[in-house]
C-alpha cells in the first residue's frame, strides 16, 4: 500500500503535456501527461525494437497470452516443492506453501483494488499521445478497460516468486528470473503496462508475501490449513488444484463466470 501511495503521487504529479509528433524511427517520445521520465526512457528503448522481428514480436504476444507459460510454471514449483525427496519431514515446508498460496490470494486481491480505487491510467497501448508503432499481433489483442497502475500480474507473480524465494531460495532466485523475463518484461514490451505499474506492482507483491510469512496470525492459519490437509486430503487437494489453476491465469476463469451470471440474472 506504501509503493502504491508512492507511486501513485510520484506518477500522477507529471503534468506536462507535449504536442508529439507521429512517432517514427528517427523520433523520440519526450513526455506525457501521468508518464514519468523513466517511462520514456523505457518506451523510446523498447520502440526501436518494436516491428524489427516478427517472431520476437509474436513470441512475446504468445507469452502474454498463454496462462500456462505466464504463471502455470511458476505454481508448478509449489507442487513440487509439496513433495520433498528422501521422505523429509514434509510439515514445515507444507505450512509454508500454503502460506504462499494465501500471499497470492491476498496480492492479487489488493491489487485488484488499488487498480479499481486509485486515480485512473490508461495503458500505453491506447495512450494516442505516445503514438507508438505496435509490435507484430498487438494490433487486435483484446485488454480490460482497467487502469494501467499497478500491474497486477506483477503484484500477483511477484508476490508467488516471493513465495517460492522464502520457502527454497535457489528455486526462488530462478522464479524471479522467470517472472521478470517472461511475464513483466513482456507486459512493457508489448505497451500493455509502464516500466513503473511493473515496479510498484512488483514491490506490491514482495511485501504482502513477506508480511504474510511473517505474520503469526497467518501462521497459525497455515498450520490449521496444513493440519486439515492430513485429516481431509479428499477436499483439500481439489482445492489445491483449484486455486493453484486461478492463480496461474489471475481468476480469469472465475471472474468471467461471476460476470456472465450478473448480465444474465
Amino acid at each position: 500500500m506504501v509503493a502504491a501511495f508512492i507511486g501513485y503521487t510520484f506518477i500522477f504529479s507529471q503534468k506536462t503535456v507535449y504536442n508529439i509528433p507521429q512517432q517514427t524511427s528517427k523520433t523520440k517520445i519526450e513526455s506525457v501527461i501521468s508518464v514519468t521520465g523513466f517511462d520514456m526512457s523505457v518506451i523510446n528503448i523498447f520502440q526501436k525494437f518494436s516491428k524489427k522481428n516478427q517472431f520476437i514480436d509474436e513470441l512475446m504476444v504468445f507469452i502474454s497470452k498463454n496462462s500456462f507459460f505466464k504463471g502455470g510454471l511458476l505454481l508448478i514449483v509449489f507442487w513440487w516443492l509439496w513433495f520433498p525427496p528422501n521422505h523429509q519431514d514434509t510439515s514445515k515446508r507444507r505450512v509454508k506453501i500454503i502460506l504462499g498460496l494465501l500471499s497470492g490470494f491476498f496480492a492479487i486481491f489488493i491489487g485488484r483494488v488499488l487498480v479499481l480505487c486509485m486515480p485512473f491510467r490508461v495503458r500505453p497501448i491506447n495512450n494516442p499521445d505516445l503514438h507508438l508503432m505496435l509490435p507484430y499481433g498487438t494490433d487486435n489483442i483484446g485488454l480490460d478497460k482497467l487502469s494501467s497502475f499497478p500491474s497486477d500480474h506483477a503484484v500477483l507473480f511477484y508476490a508467488i516468486a516471493t513465495s517460492i524465494f522464502l520457502i527454497a531460495r535457489k528455486a526462488g532466485i530462478v522464479a524471479f528470473i522467470y517472472t521478470l523475463v517472461f511475464i513483466t518484461f513482456s507486459r512493457v514490451y508489448l505497451g500493455f503496462h509502464y516500466a513503473t505499474d511493473v515496479i510498484v506492482g512488483a514491490l506490491i507483491g514482495i511485501s504482502v508475501s513477506y508480511f504474510i510469512f511473517n505474520n503469526k496470525f497467518a501462521q497459525k492459519i497455515g498450520e490449521k490449513i496444513q493440519s486439515l490437509s492430513i485429516r481431509k486430503s479428499q477436499f483439500f487437494y481439489p482445492a489445491f488444484f483449484i486455486i493453484s489453476f486461478e492463480l496461474a491465469n489471475l481468476f480469469e476463469d472465475m471472474r468471467a463466470s461471476i460476470t456472465f451470471i450478473t448480465h444474465n440474472s
